[in-house]
């Protein structure tokens, strides 16, 4: 016999039904090139006093010896394939780097609660004692993503559509090998995060305003 759900929708006080998320200390969001995800993750902090951090905004008051062409001498390496946590770190430019991110990151969640793009993930956060949720934005059309890439200074007076493709398949490549520096998870599988958000189909606005309710 078929489960008729009229007959059980009456679950109040029931245990299994009454979870309610707490306000995590900290959202780690992940988002494919192009998606919009740091100004959709801007844009919730914004609304809810979390503080936002992406990979230049954790160094501002940390000391560091590296500068901004030493970020993007390693990021080079790191965009043509993908590359094991050891192979990436085999670079010491990159390891002084990461340290450095890592120990940026620690900081950052100790000041208080946050986002933080692309530069943590979900399991680092845990295991230094804090709650997270993760979230993955992507684009699922691919005109929209060019149309977006020409926003970027890098692309904009870039006519070829097939280099913009090629320029955002490189700098989702670049994502994927920060995050297998910390996690074991590929970046970007579904199953592995709290929350995915298709973009193309929710729209900036509506994807902030989701963010901000789960960080309310």
């Amino acid at each position: 016999m078929k489960e008729d759900i009229r007959q059980t929708l009456s679950t109040q006080g029931r245990k299994e039904f009454e979870y309610k998320l707490e306000k995590p200390h900290c959202i780690v969001l992940d988002s494919a090139y192009s998606s919009m995800g740091r100004m959709i993750g801007l844009g919730a902090c914004k609304n809810t006093g979390y503080t936002y951090y992406d990979g230049a905004t954790l160094l501002e008051s940390f000391d560091h010896n590296f500068n901004d062409e030493d970020v993007e001498k390693t990021d080079v390496r790191l965009k043509d394939h993908p590359m094991t946590k050891e192979e990436i770190l085999e670079d010491m430019l990159t390891e002084r780097i990461w340290d450095t991110y890592a120990a940026a990151v620690v900081e950052a969640l100790h000041k208080g609660p946050c986002l933080i793009h692309d530069h943590t993930a979900k399991s680092v956060v845990e295991r230094l004692g804090y709650s997270c949720v993760s979230v993955f934005t992507y684009s699922s059309d691919q005109m929209n993503q060019i149309k977006r890439a020409r926003v970027s200074p890098r692309y904009m007076n870039e006519e070829d559509d097939r280099v913009i493709l090629e320029a955002i398949k490189a700098e989702n490549m670049i994502r994927r090998n920060h995050h297998a520096i910390f996690d074991r998870n590929e970046w970007g599988q579904r199953n592995t995060y709290d929350l995915i958000l298709n973009t193309d189909i929710l729209g900036r606005d509506m994807s902030i305003k989701i963010l901000t309710d789960l960080m309310k």
